[in-house]
């Protein structure tokens, strides 16, 4: 993936969605990340929920607070969108 650390889209997206998911899955070990990653890959909310070994509630739970600690709602296209790519960059920046 090609640097983009310093347009200011990226660091909107650092500053209101990735800082603060982080922070919440440090301090809390609330595997936020984890769920994103999960959910984008499944099919379906219930697999996305057999596949994090939870309950489809846990899961709901899980999706409300990404929503409360970032302002974004995965479940609307434009939420899932927003989340989706700071999801690509941030898994990058662990990477690098």
């Amino acid at each position: 993936m090609y640097q983009c650390t310093d347009t200011q889209e990226y660091q909107w997206l650092e500053k209101q969605v990735m800082e603060p998911l982080s922070e919440r899955d440090r301090l809390y070990e609330s595997d936020l990340w984890e769920t994103l990653a999960v959910l984008f890959r499944a099919q379906s909310l219930k697999a996305a929920a057999n596949d994090l070994h939870i309950h489809i509630s846990t899961l709901r739970y899980r999706i409300q607070k990404i929503e409360e600690v970032t302002g974004f709602d995965y479940l609307s296209p434009y939420g899932n969108h927003v989340l989706h790519t700071a999801y690509i960059l941030w898994q990058d920046k662990q990477i690098s």
